[in-house]
């Protein structure tokens, strides 16, 4: 407003000043217009080009003729989109039901680019805010560059000409402060708003007192034309069509970098779709060969409980088959004795003289056969004993679950943002590692203090109360701490030494010379053993986490890129698969190993694109660089979660390494975090220097699909 109502005032400035300073014989009237011109023509000829620009990729979303060149009438639709008022026409006559007029009154339709819903106008197409103005950018742009340009080279050789005595002398003549006098009475009537804007820019006391009255006026005149020098080209009726028109034109800009800022946020919210969509696709393959490999194992086992039950069956056959044997053959044994005692006991009742021994024998022998309990002769009711085999399946209604449970189903879960729960502070201002048991107890390391010499141990129950503080001996301070299986939890410290406690806070067992060097950090495989860092070594140790037992040492093989140090471990992580995950405080990225040491990758770096889009994004709440991780885990789908002591902030990286974002920074109140840790309920603790720890809600939404 204030800018336009300016440019009324400076018309009526060249017209006080025109006649007087043209008259003399000195060049007022060149100084004032070189200095407009020299000063304002950048400005303008940047702006001028992008408003061409701007109305050069403008066209019709119907037959695609450029609206600054279309030679029809132009229409601009309520979604501000161009169409020509003929194609417009066509598009309804073809599209819409019949209606009563041919203009198409009240007519409601979809903008063909953007599905805007449109309702015309009672006088329907032509009610259409016109577009004609469009179509003079292109021609107004080449007459006004050509002006420019023309009066550059004049003004330019103006100024060669005359020297700047000559300029100081010129502009004090009388006839500059008789304008400069007029102009004043002129400014005295401006709105106090517009004096007070411009203060800064014409001091009062000189507006009336000759050339320095002068030069701050001309000043002003050109700072005015340099910002909107086409507004002078606008058909003003009044002070208040001028107020008007200028605030809705510092509207339309204030929207219009509104707008580019949304178009930045726009593209950076594809750049992070599109990394999300190749997660998508990336999980998809891996899921897919999880799948394959799935199959193959329980077609394996399939088929090994196959031969196995075969197997089982031969015996049991072969068993059953026998023991019916050998009893047929005892039955066939019995059965010839008692024909063989029946034959002669018939053949001693047919004799008369056999003497009484011998027939008591008979007696004797013919009751030990009857008498004899000989199994598998039983009475003519009952039915023998027999041998029965089945396979026991599931219940066919169930069998569907139990083929679940055996293979398995896929989850789908939504991560990226996080929703705090809640805050507590610790008695130990400098924690190094924080745990939650299996029985959601939780369990604290950590020391009093950045500089003190003595690590704590503290027990809490589920209900957030310390039941219990162990102290560690003076020297032994906290490296980290996990918890296994059976609810136990490892403690590791600076002096190679492994404690083993009860989730009560009980001692369990001491394991010394579990690693060298200031590392000793730890995770816990599938397979329950328990993975320690030995810096001193360069290499990695494998234990059985029931009795410490070592199972293996391996080193990391480390990719060459170039950096001549030893990495220094800051932390170990442990995926589903296997993987080891671990960070380096001269590294920064992750790096991924087999669960052999055989690297895998890092933390993919971005195009320049990206990275462009990133910073345009603001505040950068997206970058990628990793000032210090000092702690890490891994969430149930794999991906790693990296607290950075130095960022403020925790970086959530992909399994494939992707970066993926901060899924967390100081504006939640992170900094500094020590540690972090999930729960078996998707929680999330983030531990900071000065004993607070945060816990959010990591997984808003989990299920099965």
């Amino acid at each position: 407003m204030m800018v336009v109502m300016l440019l009324a005032f400076t018309r009526h400035f060249h017209c006080l000043c025109a006649e007087p300073a043209m008259s003399d014989g000195s060049c007022d009237g060149d100084v004032l217009w070189n200095t407009e011109n020299s000063l304002d023509l950048p400005l303008v000829h940047n702006r001028d080009a992008r408003q061409h620009t701007s109305a050069s990729k403008l066209s019709c979303v119907l037959c695609g003729a450029v609206a600054a060149s279309a030679a029809r009438h132009v229409k601009v639709l309520p979604c501000l989109h161009i169409t020509c008022q003929h194609c417009l026409v066509q598009f309804l006559s073809d599209k819409s039901p019949p209606y009563k007029d041919t203009n198409f009154a009240a007519a409601i339709f979809a903008c063909p680019c953007c599905s805007y819903t449109i309702q015309l106008p009672s006088n329907g197409v032509i009610g259409l805010k016109d577009a004609s103005f469009l179509q003079a950018v292109d021609c107004s742009m080449t007459s006004d560059a050509s002006e420019s340009h023309v009066q550059w080279l004049s003004d330019s050789e103006g100024c060669e000409q005359n020297s700047t005595s000559s300029f100081n002398h010129d502009i004090n003549c009388a006839a500059g402060d008789t304008c400069v006098k007029d102009v004043s009475l002129q400014f005295d009537n401006l709105p106090q708003s517009l004096k007070e804007n411009y203060s800064n820019d014409i001091n009062p006391s000189s507006v009336h007192t000759g050339s320095n009255g002068h030069v701050a006026v001309m000043s002003v005149i050109s700072s005015v034309n340099g910002r909107e020098r086409s507004d002078c080209d606008c058909d003003v009726i009044d002070d208040k069509g001028l107020m008007l028109l200028g605030e809705t034109r510092s509207q339309i800009y204030g929207l219009s970098v509104d707008v580019e800022h949304r178009q930045h946020d726009c593209q950076h919210a594809v750049q992070q779709i599109k990394l999300a969509t190749q997660e998508l696709d990336a999980r998809k393959v891996a899921i897919q060969n999880t799948i394959s490999k799935r199959a193959d194992y329980l077609c394996h086992l399939i088929h090994t409980r196959r031969d196995q039950l075969l197997d089982e069956l031969d015996r049991e056959h072969s068993h059953s088959a026998s023991i019916y044997n050998e009893r047929v053959s005892g039955l066939d044994a019995y059965r010839r004795n008692l024909e063989d005692s029946r034959l002669f006991a018939n053949a001693v009742l047919a004799t008369k003289y056999v003497s009484a021994e011998v027939e008591h024998d008979v007696v004797a022998r013919l009751n030990q056969l009857v008498m004899c309990e000989t199994h598998g002769v039983e009475a003519a009711r009952d039915m023998p004993q027999v041998t029965a085999m089945r396979l026991a399946i599931p219940d066919a209604q169930h069998e569907e679950s139990h083929l679940e449970k055996l293979f398995g189903s896929l989850v789908k879960g939504t991560i990226g943002s996080v929703e705090f729960l809640k805050s507590f502070n610790t008695d130990l201002h400098w924690p190094t590692g924080f745990v939650v048991t299996c029985s959601h107890d939780s369990v604290l390391v950590g020391k009093a203090g950045a500089f003190a010499n003595e690590g704590q141990v503290l027990f809490y129950d589920s209900h957030g109360a310390c039941v219990h503080c162990h102290t560690l001996p003076a020297g032994h301070l906290p490296i980290g701490v996990v918890t296994v299986a059976s609810g136990d939890v490892l403690v590791s410290d600076v002096s190679g030494q492994v404690t083993k406690f009860s989730s009560s806070g009980g001692v369990v067992a001491e394991w010394s010379d579990m690693f060298q060097g200031p590392s000793g950090h730890m995770a816990v495989s599938n397979h329950d053993q328990v993975l320690v860092t030995s810096s001193g070594e360069s290499c990695i140790h494998r234990y059985r986490e029931v009795d410490g037992q070592r199972l293996a040492t391996f080193s990391l093989q480390w990719p060459d890129d170039g950096l001549n140090t030893q990495p220094d471990l800051t932390a170990i992580a442990i995926s589903s698969n296997s993987d080891i995950v671990v960070t380096a405080s001269n590294r920064r990225n992750p790096y991924f190993f087999t669960d052999s040491g055989q690297f895998l990758h890092s933390c993919s770096s971005e195009s320049a694109a990206d990275q462009s889009i990133r910073t345009l994004a603001g505040n950068g709440l997206t970058s990628t660089s990793i000032a210090l991780p000092s702690a890490m885990c891994c969430d149930s789908f794999d991906n790693v979660l990296i607290a950075d002591f130095l960022g403020n902030c925790v970086h959530l990286v992909s399994s494939r390494g992707s970066h993926l974002g901060r899924l967390i920074t100081n504006t939640h109140g992170i900094a500094c975090p020590n540690f972090i840790t999930l729960d078996q309920d998707c929680r999330l603790y983030v531990g900071q220097y000065g004993g607070d720890v945060l816990v959010f809600q990591y997984l808003s939404y989990v299920k099965h699909v």
